[in-house]
Parts: structure tokens; sequence; C-alpha cells
């Protein structure tokens, strides 16, 4: 127990210490449940007011609401997604104290099976099991929820995906920005407010400690963002028809790209039948979707992508995914926006090096090379078009 508070305290800082003793109290319930079956994960999940906690004894997952919906755990079918990377880690089927759908169980088993066979040695084969099972909601609702972080894909899912009403917004933070990061987490709310205001209804924010534990088991970002995404959408099931994720990818470009967290293969399975997970976007490419963007000014003034942690939420200019859309910008357009980033020069001289985050660089060139030639604008890259030439030849 002292392990796994030290632990959260050294990746966090940071955490309220009354928080790290709800996480003690709740796994020490929970370790005395599971005394007697060690080959299964059992799971017990918590509510206090807009705090959830769900805790398998040894592994607890932290989720803390903001917003004018709470989140509620009268069905637990956003625990099967969450605590389904660190079952398959573990080799252990999972159990989860709380009713769900036959329909989350099948398609929580059906990631298992996708997984198992993209990473043999990382993940296995597990089943998933509810101590009850419900049906299916019938009651209609047509509010919709758009997973929103400012970046260029969820940019463009909102200016342009078709919505009956306007959306509400749900952003996370522990993902780009650390749990603890609150300063610069309220600045990025703060930066994309006003794109928010013209195309939103009401935003909710989430705080999870999902990444901590993940990276316990050493599973990377790029591979377990959408469980993340997924559970978090989840808690508010109640209350929305589905959940809209933007694309990262291109379909043609996702087989070049797996094993990843989203694509054809497993962003369908995110659904207890009564909720979904629904992608937008990936009918176009990252560089693809800059134009919408560049022709909107709130779009373009909210625009935040920048890794410097020191710098975002806005753009440094300089670092690899602030250089990387400058390129996919001058393909597009043959312009670079100078209201998008502190630097908005780009040195054609400098190394490309866009593959910071572990995804294929040559999926980027290609895919920046492609749209430079549609449009006209290869002289405006001249390196992009050296690189291409390299991975053809």
């Amino acid at each position: 127990m002292k392990n796994i508070v030290k632990r959260i305290l050294k990746s966090e800082k940071k955490l309220s210490r009354d928080i790290l003793k709800r996480i003690s109290h709740y796994e020490n319930i929970v370790r005395i449940s599971n005394q007697d079956d060690k080959e299964n994960i059992n799971v017990y999940s918590f509510q206090e007011g807009n705090k959830i906690y769900v805790s398998s004894g040894e592994d607890t997952f932290y989720f803390e609401s903001n917003g004018p919906y709470k989140p509620e755990i009268q069905h637990m079918d956003f625990v099967a997604w969450i605590f389904l990377p660190v079952a398959m880690s573990k080799k252990k089927d999972l159990v989860i104290h709380g009713s769900g759908t036959q329909e989350t169980k099948k398609n929580a088993e059906r990631l298992s099976d996708i997984w198992a066979c993209w990473l043999p040695k990382k993940y296995y084969l597990i089943k998933v099991h509810f101590k009850k099972y419900r049906q299916p909601d019938t009651t209609k609702k047509t509010k919709e929820l758009l997973l929103f972080s400012g970046g260029v894909d969820s940019t463009y899912a909102i200016i342009n995906k078709s919505f009956k009403d306007k959306p509400d917004l749900l952003t996370i933070q522990g993902m780009d920005y650390r749990i603890s990061d609150q300063e610069r987490f309220k600045k990025s709310i703060a930066k994309t407010n006003f794109l928010a205001d013209q195309y939103a209804d009401q935003r909710l924010m989430i705080r999870s400690n999902a990444y901590d534990v993940y990276k316990k088991y050493s599973i990377p970002p790029r591979l377990t963002f959408v469980f993340v995404l997924a559970s978090a959408s989840f808690l508010f099931s109640k209350s929305y028809r589905s959940v809209t994720m933007a694309a990262d990818f291109a379909l043609y470009q996702q087989f070049e790209e797996l094993p990843y967290g989203s694509s054809i293969a497993t962003d369908q399975l995110y659904s207890s039948g009564d909720f979904s997970l629904e992608t937008y976007g990936n009918d176009v490419t990252r560089a693809e979707k800059l134009p919408s963007i560049m022709s909107n000014k709130l779009a373009l003034k909210a625009l935040s992508l920048c890794k410097d942690k020191k710098i975002r939420p806005e753009n440094c200019g300089i670092c690899s995914k602030c250089t990387r859309t400058k390129y996919m910008m001058l393909a597009a357009t043959g312009v670079i926006p100078t209201e998008s980033f502190i630097n908005p020069d780009l040195d054609l001289n400098a190394k490309i090096n866009f593959n910071d985050n572990g995804d294929k660089q040559d999926a980027y060139i290609k895919s920046t090379y492609t749209t430079a030639f549609r449009n006209n604008n290869l002289k405006k890259i001249p390196n992009i078009v050296a690189e291409y030439k390299r991975i053809i030849s």
C-alpha cells in the first residue's frame, strides 16, 4: 500500500493527501474482498459526490468531475474499458462487482482478442464478467458529447461535424496535462472557451490518474488513450446518446500505424448497447484538416498542440509537433499563420523529427507530401520532398 501511494506521489506530486488517503482506504477494502480469489482481478467502484474510485486493491483509478453533470456509477460498463489494459497485462480475468450489459462484456472480450493478437507479449486473452447483467436503457436521448482537447483533430471535429443540437464538451486532465498541472490546464480551457462558446453548449472536465496506473505496466499512452477517453465518457452515459472522438488518422493510414490505440478495428467496440463511442474525421488526414481550421479565425486562435510542457497551451513553434504542423500547413495552404505560434518561422535546414510520440514518422512524411502534391505546394517543403524520395527509393 505504501509503495502504491509513493508511486502516485512521485508521478503526481501532487494528488492531495486527502485523495491519497481515500485511495488507500478503498484499496484496503477491496484487498480484503479479494483475499480468497487469486485467479481473477476483482474490481469495485466507489463514489463520493463528483469523485469516483475504481479499485482492484492493487490498482486504483481516480476520476474527479467538474461541470454541469455529475458522473454516476449506477452502471459499471465504464470499468471494463479502464481496467481492460491492466487485466490483459496481468493475464487475469476481470470480474466487475456491479452491473453491465452483455454487449459490454462481448465487446471488451473482443478488444482483448484484438490486442492479444497485435501485442501477444504484452497483452493476453482474458474474460470479462459482471456480477449483474442489465438490459440496455431504451430511453431515447438526443444530447451528444464531444471529446475536445483543442488540438487539430478535435478542433476540426467541433467546427465541421453536424450535430442535431450543440454538443456538450468533455476534456480530460491527466493526459496532455498532468493532474497536478492545474494552472496550465485552466489556461487551456480559457484559451479554447471562446471557440467552445460558439460551437458547443456546456463543458465538462474530468481529472484522472489513469496514465499513472498504466505506466506501472509499461503501457504507453499511444496504446491506452482511447481506453481512458471511453471510460471517462461512459461515466455520463445516462445523460447522452453517444460520445464523439476525433480520429487521429485517415482510415488508410490506420493500417500503417497499427498497433495504435484508435483504429477502425477497435473504436466501434466501445459500446454498451445504449451508449457508444463514435469517431469523426477518419476520411481525411491531419494535413487535410488544416484548411478548414486556418480559414476559421476562432479555431486558429484556439488551436493548442504544443508538446513543450512549459509553453502550452500556447504553441512554441519549435517542438516536433509544432514543426510537423507547420509543414502540414505549408503543404495544405502554402502559408504558416503567425497567430498560431510564438515562433512562426520554420527552419527548412533543420533535421525533420516528427515522431517524439512513438508514431511512425514516415506516415506523416507521406501524408504531408501527398497534401502538398495535390495543392501544388511541393516547392514550399523541399526537405519533405527529399524525405519522401528516400522512403520510396
